[in-house]
């Protein structure tokens, strides 16, 4: 039975490497810059491509996506899940504000599926 438990563990552990990995690299690949995102109509026709390339290094996104993705999973490890790019809030705090909205919709949503 321990042999089971530990062999599940294992597997789900290798499973959300798998499944953080794959998200992770599919919006990167995605078509569009995320700071060109970020910007305004106004702002992008009066930003210079300098500071363009000083706000695609203040987010990171400069570096491979290897390295990206590496420097985020560290973070997540140590319980930082990094920063809102449109509220510009920790996301923990937006995932801890939207939780009871989202327990308030899926326990009963559970409940319900289960008769």
């Amino acid at each position: 039975m321990t042999s089971f438990i530990i062999r599940r563990v294992l597997q789900s552990i290798l499973i959300l490497m798998i499944v953080s990995a794959l998200v992770f690299f599919a919006l990167r690949l995605l078509p569009g810059d995320p700071i060109r995102m970020l910007l305004s109509q106004n702002q992008q026709s009066e930003i210079t491509p300098e500071q363009i390339d000083l706000m695609r290094h203040q987010y990171g996104l400069d570096k491979p996506m290897i390295v990206q993705y590496i420097s985020w999973l560290g973070s997540v490890f140590h319980g930082d899940l990094g920063r809102s790019l449109f509220n510009h809030t920790p996301v923990a705090h937006e995932i801890l504000r939207r939780l009871p909205i989202t327990l308030n919709l899926g326990i009963p949503a559970f409940i319900w599926a289960l008769y």
